[in-house]
């Protein structure tokens, strides 16, 4: 998703600061500069680094035997209420290291989709010389910004709480919500994403700036991959299942090799994975590690020597 903290994609219902786990662990947002990006972190919240994003310190020199791996994504990327470690750029670092020395650099910003990832690839990520880039897709990121300008905005300038709710994480929640609430009347109520994957006018930019980022790859010969993640829905009745394809199918025609998730989560029910009841899009870090084993295999061949 592009715009970020304004719909970070939270539990519908749980609102109260007592109902999200290690909020402590969710960084603070702020409206970018870049009307692409739209926002970005807060440099001055604890678990972000002073380039902008989560992790340690990131270094633009590097050793020669050292393979970095740059992940780009959205608040599934970042680990939204997860430990630090327990992430799956984490995990995966840790378990790539027994094929060679890893370095995982995460520049994942809560809610960005795929255009505002588009940018920082160019904008960022290449001056911190990666031998691989995984882009992390999470089923939402076709939701264009404008779209939450006209709908959340609206909502937020109509509500009182503004002001308290804009001070604490839990405004991401609050605006959610308003979200949940615009589309359900937009869309029928029926499903939220459908729209943006049937429209062009929504899903054309995660085309153009999907192709824009294997371009982009190709000329600086460094392979791109791609992971989607499932939503959290039943498995058994999933109703997702023509996002996943719709996905599959860009990566697929663009070049970029890419792993769903879903076989790999399926087995466990969608529950397992959940950090609350009506959190239907952040996996918890039993979630996090079943998608880093998952990736390990995929990546192998990436690694090199």
């Amino acid at each position: 998703m592009q715009l970020a903290g304004w719909m970070e994609p939270v539990a519908a219902r749980s609102l109260s600061r007592n109902q999200t786990p290690n909020r402590h662990l969710n960084a603070r947002m702020k409206r970018s500069e870049d009307p692409v990006l739209f926002v970005e972190f807060d440099r001055e919240d604890p678990n972000i680094n002073s380039q902008g994003f989560r992790g340690e310190e990131l270094r633009e020199s590097k050793s020669p035997d050292v393979f970095r791996i740059a992940v780009l994504g959205d608040s599934v990327a970042y680990g939204y209420s997860v430990a630090l470690e327990n992430t799956f750029p984490a995990r995966l670092g840790a378990l790539l290291a027994s094929h060679r020395p890893v370095e995982i650099m995460n520049f994942a910003i809560s809610g960005q989709g795929t255009p505002a990832q588009a940018r920082l690839l160019e904008t960022v990520v290449w001056k911190y010389q990666p031998d691989l880039v995984v882009l992390a897709y999470v089923l939402n990121d076709p939701i264009p910004s404008e779209f939450m300008v006209q709908n959340v905005g609206a909502a937020m300038r109509a509500t009182a709480r503004l002001d308290k709710l804009g001070k604490n994480s839990q405004f991401l929640a609050w605006a959610y919500l308003q979200w949940i609430k615009a589309t359900g009347a937009l869309l029928g109520g029926v499903d939220r994403y459908k729209a943006f994957y049937e429209q062009d006018k929504y899903w054309q930019p995660v085309v153009n700036s999907v192709q824009a980022m294997k371009r982009s790859a190709d000329d600086h010969g460094v392979p791109l991959v791609a992971v989607i993640f499932p939503l959290l829905r039943d498995y058994e009745s999933y109703p997702l299942g023509y996002a996943h394809e719709q996905a599959g199918k860009l990566f697929q025609q663009t070049g970029i090799p890419y792993l769903d998730l879903l076989p790999a989560y399926r087995p466990f029910g969608h529950r397992y994975f959940m950090l609350t009841d009506e959190d239907d899009t952040h996996p918890n870090d039993e979630g996090h590690r079943i998608a880093a084993e998952a990736m390990v295999s995929f990546m192998e061949p990436f690694l090199g020597e």
